[in-house]
């Protein structure tokens, strides 16, 4: 193990030693996984710095490749979701909103609806698609957008070096008794899904010891939903209104006949009474 990596994202404790999926090679560096010896978070270290960010999420290397023929379903329920909480024409920032589908959900819904991304030209896409107003969080100004009634973040957590220092950071810019939410990936959790991808990755870590990958490291941490969740909690000045998990079958739907059996089993199993099975994750939480 390389020399002091940093504590875990989520809960500070040290890490035990490397783990799944272990490294990649990415734009000429080396990037190691850890295991959190007290939640089940595996994360990344070093973490990519602002070029490599930059050229992983730039224009054709992100959203235009995993989120521009994604289905509005998903969007649509979060929006029911905030609508049942918050009063009409509550005004509400998606932070990380890729290409705009949420905001131009929560629009249809009678919100005022803006949307925030990490650079301008992803802002300008999104602003463009949605037809709602965008904030470059490049800009040192784009607070002053706020005090917002509801900030959602949808599949961002994982892609932060420092989730509890961002959504501190976020907090003071929710009205008192508005609302944070949050969804996105937990791919440590217990899932057939996340199971089968965990078990492979051995099998190929047997078969070729030494190999390290050359994946873009787009997500810095996999976690559980006990580890998200109790995360969720630690943070000042919230109250959890909701918590939920399932299971999308992501990345094995619709990839290939095997896959896509193990993913529709895993949505099945995922739905019995008592297991907590699931891929997912969606929390809200109110302000004080």
């Amino acid at each position: 193990m390389p020399a002091d990596p940093r504590p875990c994202p989520l809960c500070g404790s040290p890490p035990k030693g490397a783990a799944f999926p272990w490294a990649s090679r990415y734009a000429g560096k080396d990037y190691r996984y850890y295991a959190c010896s007290a939640c089940a978070t595996r994360y990344i270290d070093p973490v990519p710095d602002s070029a490599a960010m930059a050229q992983m999420y730039g224009s054709g290397e992100y959203h235009e490749e995993f989120y521009e023929g994604d289905g509005h379903a998903p969007y649509q329920q979060t929006a029911s979701r905030l609508a049942a909480q918050l009063p009409a024409g509550a005004k509400v920032l998606d932070y990380g909103c890729g290409a705009g589908h949420l905001i131009s959900a929560l629009k249809a819904h009678g919100f005022d609806a803006e949307g925030a991304e990490f650079s301008a030209a992803a802002a300008s896409n999104a602003a463009a698609k949605s037809g709602c107003r965008v904030h470059d969080l490049s800009a040192d100004s784009w607070q002053a957008a706020g005090p917002w009634d509801a900030i959602h973040l949808g599949d961002v957590i994982e892609h932060l070096a420092d989730p509890r220092e961002t959504l501190e950071a976020l907090l003071p810019l929710v009205r008192s008794g508005g609302m944070l939410s949050a969804e996105g990936p937990i791919e440590a959790n217990a899932s057939l899904v996340n199971g089968a991808i965990l078990l492979f990755g051995h099998a190929k870590r047997a078969l070729r010891r030494q190999a390290i990958g050359e994946f873009a490291p787009y997500h810095l941490l996999f976690t559980s939903a006990p580890a998200q969740r109790a995360f969720f909690r630690r943070l000042p000045g919230l109250s959890e209104v909701h918590w939920q998990v399932s299971e999308n079958g992501w990345p094995y739907r619709g990839n290939g006949l095997a896959r896509n059996v193990i993913a529709l089993a895993a949505i099945a199993a995922a739905k019995l009474p008592g297991l907590a099975l699931g891929n997912r994750f969606f929390v809200l939480l109110r302000k004080s």
